[in-house]
């Protein structure tokens, strides 16, 4: 059975906070990271069974290349995807906490990051 895929609005929170920071680190980089985020969310609605439970009825989806995981919850024939935090335990220079949480800007240049930012606002 295949499940439809939402979003909560806060994920558009997170999704551009890491797009910033690795944007801010290698141009291009953030890009990489929309591009795996919803490549992997889109994933998810084929076999959401397939995710370890992690808490409660919380699953989770970790990323690969980047330290974030999506949590999501299965709700009858949908899956809602409430969060998309950075995993502390894969970060890459070894140490937890150096990974910021930037301001959003109210602006951004990058057309991939307003199709994402849109089709998560309107899931």
């Amino acid at each position: 059975m295949t499940y439809s895929l939402s979003f909560l609005p806060e994920v558009a929170n997170d999704a551009i906070t890491g797009y910033d920071w690795y944007e801010d680190r290698s141009t291009g980089l953030g890009n990489d990271f929309l591009r795996l985020l919803y490549a992997n969310s889109n994933e998810i609605p084929r076999d959401p069974l397939l995710y370890p439970i992690v808490f409660k009825n919380f699953r989770r989806r970790l990323l690969r290349r980047f330290p974030y995981a999506i949590y999501f919850r299965i709700e009858e024939r949908n899956v809602v995807v409430f969060g998309l935090p950075r995993s502390p335990q894969y970060n890459a220079q070894g140490d937890i906490g150096t990974h910021p949480t930037p301001l959003i800007p109210a602006a951004h240049s990058s057309p991939l990051l307003s199709t994402a930012k849109s089709l998560i606002v309107n899931t």
